[in-house]
């Protein structure tokens, strides 16, 4: 499986695919985690270096106001994400998942 912050170029396109791409993030170091490659401190920190990325990517290149996302792991591994913004068309998005790479 392919590093997904490799693709981070593919963020850029619209908030939607910053979203999407996040969640794809999150999923892949909780994945990192249970296949014992990775520490859950790691994931961690690599998932909140991550949202800090996507509010910088939603505010900066996509004019989105009132950002918000909060994203993180659970002890035992459950994957957490729950995000809202105004994009530049006054439109509010919102929303929350428990991101996985297998659809589990």
């Amino acid at each position: 499986m392919p590093d997904p912050l490799s693709m981070s170029q593919d963020m850029l396109a619209s908030p939607a695919h910053v979203i999407r791409g996040l969640s794809y993030q999150i999923a892949y170091s909780r994945d990192r985690v249970l296949q014992g490659d990775w520490t859950e401190k790691y994931a961690r920190q690599r998932i909140a270096m991550c949202a800090a990325v996507a509010e910088e990517n939603l505010r900066e290149s996509h004019n989105c106001m009132a950002v918000s996302i909060y994203a993180n792991l659970t002890t035992g591994c459950r994957a957490l994400f729950t995000w809202s913004y105004v994009d530049r068309n006054g439109e509010k998005d919102s929303g929350s998942v428990h991101p996985t790479i297998d659809g589990r």
